[in-house]
């Protein structure tokens, strides 16, 4: 039937998604966040206001639910956690618990102004955490993360690589909401700042195709399957926590309730693959 067809991309088109993704995946190093900045923010140095991984994923959390307040796209959300880390990871002076919220915004904020068409206002952001931060504190903190960045705010996100790998393979519509679901899940575990984005990505789709890759998808993405096998682990163990989350209050909350609609394919309804 016509809904079953794929949409069938020509070699040239497939050849030059791969040369993006390769191109994407170099630039990243440029901007990779350190895999354990929180070191340079524990208790050794704030006795009484250290940050944790914990603490970590109840911001990303909190910045989900922005995303869905203001309508954002994932593009927006994922730019945001990757600011809002390197923030973290090139700050000469270690942050404190209190104003981490206040960086969250503010890289919410800086997000929003790269790929929305229309971005909410310095007040709205100040209204969102209650009041907490004013607007005069949210702009503030917004020029000391640009100046920390040195400006370079675009780099390589996981959802990025998930839709280059959607173009030039057509996936089906479960299997592009199920990664786009996986991947925003690992965003929010600090645990997987230790892979290259390119490869969070190409094993989330790994893992949304219940383990199955091809030499097409290894030309693309440059991924033997033996290259995503750990990573991969490391999603289904994710997922799996995820399914198992109930308390209403918990930080993946957000993200579980924004895969169960519809729209979206109900993804986040469904248990891991048993392999």
């Amino acid at each position: 039937s016509a809904s079953q067809k794929k949409k069938l991309v020509s070699p040239s088109c497939v050849k030059e998604l791969a040369g993006s993704f390769r191109f994407l995946s170099q630039k990243d190093e440029e901007t990779r966040p350190s895999a354990d900045y929180l070191k340079n923010h524990d208790v050794a140095r704030l006795p009484t206001e250290y940050i944790n991984s914990n603490m970590r994923t109840i911001c990303c959390g909190w910045m989900v639910e922005l995303s869905l307040e203001f309508k954002f796209e994932q593009e927006t959300l994922l730019l945001a956690i990757r600011i809002f880390d390197r923030f973290l990871t090139l700050s000469p002076e270690p942050v404190s618990r209190k104003v981490l919220q206040l960086v969250a915004i503010s890289s919410m904020l800086i997000a929003s102004k790269m790929e929305e068409v229309v971005h909410p206002s310095v007040k709205d952001f100040s209204r969102m955490s209650a009041d907490t931060f004013s607007a005069k504190e949210v702009k503030r903190m917004e020029v000391s993360i640009l100046q920390i960045l040195d400006y370079r705010i675009h780099s390589p996100s996981m959802g990025g690589y998930v839709n280059i790998i959607n173009e030039a393979t057509g996936m089906s519509q479960r299997n592009y909401f199920m990664a786009s679901y996986l991947v925003e899940l690992c965003s929010m575990n600090y645990g997987f700042l230790r892979y290259p984005p390119c490869l969070v990505a190409s094993s989330a789709v790994y893992v949304s195709r219940k383990r199955t890759w091809t030499k097409g998808l290894e030309a693309l993405t440059g991924y033997k399957e033996r290259q995503l096998l750990d990573c991969a682990s490391f999603v289904e163990k994710v997922h799996q926590q995820a399914c198992e989350e109930s308390e209403p209050d918990a930080p993946l909350m957000p993200l579980k309730e924004k895969y169960r609609m519809h729209s979206k394919m109900c993804v986040s309804h469904e248990k891991p693959f048993r392999h």
